[in-house]
C-alpha cells in the first residue's frame, strides 16, 4: 500500500495540501490489477475557493473515490502530471526505477513537486521544496546531453552534475520528443529539442505551424526559435504557469481532454466529444466552442493527425474552467494519413460536408460555421510563405506543401 499527499499549487502563489491518494500493491493473481483510490481533506473542502480537481471523475465531496483503473491505480488527473514517453524514461532513468516499480503510483512518488500543472505529491504532510544544484549546466550542455542519452550514450559521456541536471529539467514534460524545461528572461518555458529519429526539421516545422494556427485565429503560447550549438530550439512558453509581482509564480490546474472523457489506452473519440465535455464545463463556452472548432478545421486541413486527447486540455484560470491555448500542432510529418479522433460519419479521414455539419455539434450558427471554414482555408493556403519565413528547409517543404494540397483538394 503506497499513500501520498496531494497538493495543489495556486495561481495566487503558494500551496495547499488537498488530499490523500492510495493505492494497492499489483494483485498477482488478477494480472497485477492496481486498486486506487483518492479523499479530499475537509480542511480543503471547507475553503471558499475550492474547486474538485476533475469535475466529472473527482466532485468535490466527502468520503472516498475510487479510481476504478485497475492498470494505473489513479485517477486520470493524476497521471496527466506524469510525462510521457521521453519524460518518463528520463524519469526512470534518475531514480533507477526497476521494471516491477515503474507503476503509475510510483513514479508520482519520484515526480513529487517537479510535475507540470498545479498538483504535486509528497510522502508526508510537509511541502517539499525543490532543491536546485549549485553549479548550473548550461542550455548547450543539456542539450548534447539529451541527445547522448537518446543515443543511450549518456553514461558513458557525461559527467553526474550534467547528468542530474537533464534530469531534473526533462523529467516533467508530456510527449515523446526530447524537451526540457527552463527558465529564460524571467519566464518559464518548455524547450523542444530535435530527435535522432526525425526525418525532416520538426522543430521549425512546428513553429511555423503555430504561427499558421495564430493567424488563423487558434490562440497558442508565446514561442520562438532560437539556435544553439547548430541545432534549432523551439521554446514553448508555458501556460500553467502564472506571473505575479516580485518575480514570483503561481499556477494554472490543468487537465486533460482524455481525463476528462474517461478514456484510455486505445480509445473510439471524436471532436463532437471534445464540443459536447466544453460545452459542460468552461465558464466561457461560447468562446471555446469557437476555438476548439476552428483548431478542428485546422487540424483536418494541415492533416495534424497526432490529435489524441492528451493534445487538448482545459484548465483552470482566475476566471473559472476554460480551454487552454493549443499546442502540439504539426502536419503530418510521419505519413500516417489517419486521424486518431474522428470527424463524425466519416470517421479518422475528414470531408467538407461532414466539418460544416459538425459546426452544430459546436453550437455554432450556420453564418459562422462558413465563416470560420472560409478563415482558416485561406490562411492555409498561405502555410508555404510561413515554412519560408520559418527556415523550413526546401525539402521538407516540397513534402509537407504536397500533402497539405492533397488534403485540401479532399475539403473542396
Amino acid at each position: 500500500m503506497q499513500t501520498l499527499v496531494v497538493w495543489l499549487r495556486l495561481p495566487q502563489g503558494g500551496q495547499i495540501q488537498v488530499g490523500q491518494l492510495i493505492s494497492s500493491e499489483p494483485d498477482q493473481k488478477r494480472g497485477g490489477r492496481l486498486q486506487g483510490e483518492f479523499r479530499y481533506d475537509k480542511h480543503y473542502i471547507n475553503q471558499t475557493n475550492a474547486f474538485s480537481l476533475d469535475p466529472i471523475h473527482l466532485p468535490l465531496q466527502s468520503g472516498i473515490i475510487s479510481a476504478d483503473r485497475p492498470y494505473s491505480g489513479i485517477h486520470g488527473v493524476f497521471e496527466d502530471s506524469l510525462p510521457d514517453d521521453w519524460g518518463r524514461k528520463i524519469l526512470i532513468k534518475r531514480y533507477n526505477i526497476a521494471r516491477p516499480k515503474q507503476r503509475a503510483p510510483t513514479l508520482l512518488k519520484y515526480l513529487g513537486n517537479e510535475s507540470l500543472g498545479a498538483l504535486a505529491y509528497t510522502k508526508n504532510k510537509q511541502w517539499q521544496t525543490t532543491q536546485f544544484p549549485d553549479e548550473t549546466a548550461t542550455l548547450s550542455d543539456l542539450i548534447i546531453a539529451a541527445e547522448q542519452f537518446e543515443n543511450n550514450q549518456a553514461e558513458h559521456h557525461l559527467n553526474d552534475v550534467i547528468m542530474q541536471q537533464l534530469f531534473q529539467a526533462a523529467s516533467s514534460p508530456g510527449g515523446a520528443r526530447p524537451k526540457i524545461v527552463l527558465e529564460y528572461d524571467q519566464q518559464y518555458w518548455i524547450a523542444k529539442l530535435p530527435s535522432n529519429k526525425d526525418q525532416m526539421d520538426v522543430v521549425r516545422i512546428e513553429a511555423a505551424t503555430l504561427d499558421l494556427a495564430k493567424q488563423s485565429g487558434i490562440i497558442v503560447p508565446d514561442f520562438f526559435v532560437t539556435e544553439v550549438i547548430g541545432r534549432p530550439i523551439l521554446l514553448v512558453k508555458r501556460f500553467d504557469i502564472t506571473y505575479l509581482e516580485h518575480g514570483k509564480t503561481g499556477r494554472n490546474h490543468v487537465i486533460s481532454l482524455q481525463t476528462l472523457l474517461g478514456l484510455d489506452g486505445y480509445y473510439t473519440a471524436g471532436y463532437s466529444d471534445i464540443a459536447d465535455i466544453i460545452r459542460t464545463l468552461s465558464d466561457i463556452p461560447e468562446r471555446d466552442m469557437e476555438l476548439i472548432y476552428k483548431q478542428m478545421l485546422f487540424n483536418a486541413m494541415i492533416a495534424n493527425t497526432d490529435d489524441h486527447l492528451k493534445n487538448f486540455s482545459m484548465y483552470r484560470t482566475n476566471k473559472g474552467w476554460e480551454l487552454t491555448p493549443a499546442y502540439d500542432l504539426l502536419p503530418d510529418v510521419e505519413n500516417r494519413r489517419e486521424h486518431v479522433l474522428n470527424f463524425g460519419n466519416t470517421g479518422a479521414i475528414p470531408v467538407k460536408d461532414e466539418l460544416i455539419r459538425l459546426g452544430k455539434s459546436f453550437s455554432l450558427s450556420k453564418a459562422k460555421i462558413n465563416y470560420y471554414y472560409d478563415e482558416v482555408r485561406t490562411t492555409i493556403e498561405q502555410y508555404h510563405s510561413y515554412l519560408i519565413r520559418h527556415e523550413v528547409p526546401d525539402r521538407d517543404i516540397k513534402i509537407i506543401i504536397d500533402r497539405v494540397k492533397t488534403r485540401l483538394k479532399l475539403l473542396s
